[in-house]
This record gives structure tokens, C-alpha cells and sequence, in this order.
């Protein structure tokens, strides 16, 4: 006869008495800040949303949210609970999805991150790869910086990212699988004085100013580390921005200095917009990959969008020929 973990008879015994609109208004009430809207968002009476507190607090033993003139503000308790309650309704959401999506075929919804840079030809590919192959399958995408897709990874409102690990941290919680390789070229608008002169080097282009991404970005990072490796520092930077269309767009309107990915500087080159300026930068960029939790479980929807994703990068994707 198997016997159950004693451990997991006293997780049982607690988990036993919550109930999913406990979970549910906590995460309302570090929302809304209320107890009245958080109600009002359950379709509960204000009593009937204070007793749930109460019954949840008593449950585990700890004072989930403090009243202050501000609002109702989450304890320290209160924003774990909140985290696991986030992850757990999602799971039991996406367990309906799945359950659903086995009798019908492969459905469902995937939240999908991905850089800008993966999106024209990568993402879009495999999009339209499961447009054919999975027509019922639904992909939610959001684009921003890797830093910004791994914090809503980390989360629990992402399923799956398209881009780079940054930190330690990411790397010892997540799973990492390279897609895609690219290159960093040094861009400027088509009007630039830089475009005439022979012999550039690198410290030549440190004494203009230049647009980059936020210190937190891969990006940044890998020109940081260029520079650094040259010995020396950082050129002056009057505009920090994410996106690669603000960039071009500065660029081409401006005497500054940008670095993108091969595959946005190919696409507004190929318009005349930008052209390139012929110095390399010493430090690469890691390449762009697929970047899952690692105590997350696969299901059958999410494994078909990462297997597409896949698929395109076989293919030899070059990122991005147009936005």
C-alpha cells in the first residue's frame, strides 16, 4: 500500500479549506486597493468579500492586507499569496483550456513574448505555420525589451519568451534554448558627415552622441561591453529608447549614432533610410532563444507554438526584414 507523504497530508489539510474566490480577492484587492471595487469585481456584497479575507487570513495564519488612508495595501504575505494565487488560477484556467482543447484537438490560448527584433520573420512565421496546422490554437503576443518579457514571465502572465536571458537569477530559474544568431552594426542616418570619412574607429565614434537602449537591455549591455573592451567609456547618449522605430527614426533625422540588430539595420538600409557605418563592435549579442520557467510544465498548446517557433528558426530566419 503507497503511502502518502505525511508532509503532504499537512499541505492538504491547509489547502483543503481555501477557496478559489479567497485566491481570486486577494488578487482583487492588490488591484483595485478597495475592498469595494475589489468586490464589485467578484460580483460580491462588501461583507461577502470581508468575510472571504478574513476566512483566508485565518487559514494561513497571517494579515494578508493592512488599511491605510491609501487603500487596502498588500503585507509581505500578502504579496506571496498573491503571487501563488496569480500562477494557481492560471494553471486551473488553463486546465479547463486544456482538458477542452484534448477533445476538440489542439486549443487553447499561449501568452507569447517576444523582442522586437524576433517578431517580423520569427514570430510571424510561426504564427502563421499554426494558423494553418491549429486554426482553434490562440496566441496572445507582447512585445518589449527581454527585461521587460521576464519579469511578466516571472510572473506568471507569459508563457513562453522570444529573447535573452540577462541575469543570474534568469538563468538559474529558467530554461534557455538559442533560436536564432545575430550581429550588432553601428547605423546612422543617410545625411551623416561620418559617412565621408575613411578609417573610423571606434573611439572616433565615442566623441558623438549616440541613442541607446536602457542599461537594463541585452542590447545596452553588449555596447557597454564593446566600448569597455576597447578601453573606452561610454559615448554620450542623449536618448534612451526600446524602440527600434524611435531609433531609426532619430537616427535618420539627426547627426547621433545608433546600434541595432543586423536584421532592423538590413530593413531600413534596404529603404534608404539608415546605412551603416563600417566598424565592428568587439562584443557580440547572446543569441535569441525560446525562454521558459523551469518548474513550469509544457502543455500540449504551448509545446506546438515553441515547436513552430522552432521550425522557422530551422529555416534560416534572418530577424527582422520589417516591422
Amino acid at each position: 500500500m503507497t503511502r502518502v507523504p505525511a508532509t503532504f497530508n499537512l499541505l492538504s489539510a491547509t489547502l483543503s479549506r481555501l477557496k478559489l474566490r479567497q485566491l481570486a480577492l486577494v488578487l482583487a484587492l492588490i488591484e483595485t486597493k478597495t475592498m469595494h471595487r475589489a468586490a464589485e469585481s467578484l460580483n460580491l456584497s462588501q461583507p461577502a468579500a470581508t468575510k472571504l479575507l478574513q476566512e483566508i487570513e485565518r487559514t494561513l495564519g497571517v494579515s494578508l492586507f493592512e488599511r491605510q488612508p491609501r487603500g487596502m495595501v498588500p503585507t509581505v504575505y500578502g504579496l506571496a499569496a498573491g503571487r501563488h494565487a496569480r500562477l494557481l488560477l492560471r494553471d486551473l484556467n488553463r486546465l479547463q483550456q486544456e482538458m477542452e482543447g484534448l477533445k476538440r484537438g489542439i486549443e487553447g490560448t499561449v501568452q507569447l513574448g517576444a523582442v522586437m527584433a524576433a517578431v517580423p520573420q520569427l514570430v510571424a512565421g510561426a504564427l502563421a505555420r499554426l494558423g494553418q496546422a491549429h486554426p482553434t490554437l490562440r496566441v496572445s503576443l507582447l512585445t518589449d525589451t527581454s527585461d521587460g518579457l521576464l519579469a511578466e514571465l516571472h510572473a506568471g502572465r507569459l508563457d513562453v519568451v522570444v529573447g535573452r536571458p540577462i541575469s543570474k537569477r534568469d538563468r538559474e530559474s529558467l530554461t534557455w534554448e538559442p533560436l536564432v544568431d545575430e550581429e550588432i552594426r553601428i547605423v546612422v542616418g543617410t545625411g551623416n558627415p561620418l559617412l565621408g570619412l575613411d578609417g573610423l574607429t571606434l573611439a572616433d565614434l565615442a566623441r558623438e552622441t549616440w541613442v541607446l537602449q536602457p542599461a537594463s537591455t541585452p542590447m545596452r549591455q553588449a555596447v557597454e561591453a564593446a566600448f569597455a573592451q576597447s578601453g573606452l567609456d561610454l559615448p554620450h547618449h542623449s536618448v534612451e529608447t526600446v524602440s527600434m522605430l524611435a531609433t531609426a527614426s532619430l537616427l535618420a533625422r539627426t547627426s547621433m549614432i545608433g546600434a541595432v540588430p543586423d536584421s532592423i539595420a538590413s530593413y531600413f538600409i534596404a529603404l534608404d533610410t539608415l546605412a551603416e557605418l563600417p566598424v565592428a563592435l568587439p562584443a557580440g549579442i547572446e543569441p535569441c532563444g525560446l525562454i521558459t520557467l523551469a518548474d513550469r510544465p509544457i502543455d500540449p498548446a504551448l509545446e506546438c507554438v515553441m515547436a513552430a517557433l522552432r521550425e522557422t528558426a530551422q529555416g534560416e530566419v534572418v530577424l527582422v526584414d520589417k516591422f
